[in-house]
């Protein structure tokens, strides 16, 4: 199976249930508009509030974090598939 594949599905598996919205950045993002980019990860943006009801999801589906920073986590899958995830607080959106 492929790597988006894997990534894919993992976040799919745990978004659906958890109710949490993302949107798909990165090279990934850029596919979509016909510009081709190579890449070795697959990356999201999602809230802090979001990805903290992610993660017992992603580690079940084999992530587990590489790194963890106050806007940004990498997590990597035992067989080498990479997940960024881009970390936007709610409360950075008011004004």
């Amino acid at each position: 199976m492929s790597v988006q594949k894997n990534v894919f599905q993992a976040m799919s598996g745990a978004l659906k249930p958890a109710k949490v919205p993302c949107v798909l950045i990165g090279g990934f993002a850029l596919n979509h508009y016909q510009v081709a980019r190579q890449t070795q990860d697959v990356d999201f943006l999602i809230t802090t509030e979001g990805y903290a009801k992610l993660k017992p999801a992603l580690r079940k589906a084999g992530y587990r974090e590489e790194f963890n920073r106050k806007l940004f986590a990498r997590l990597v899958h035992n067989q080498g598939d990479k997940l960024d995830i881009s970390v936007a607080s709610l409360g950075d959106a008011k004004s």
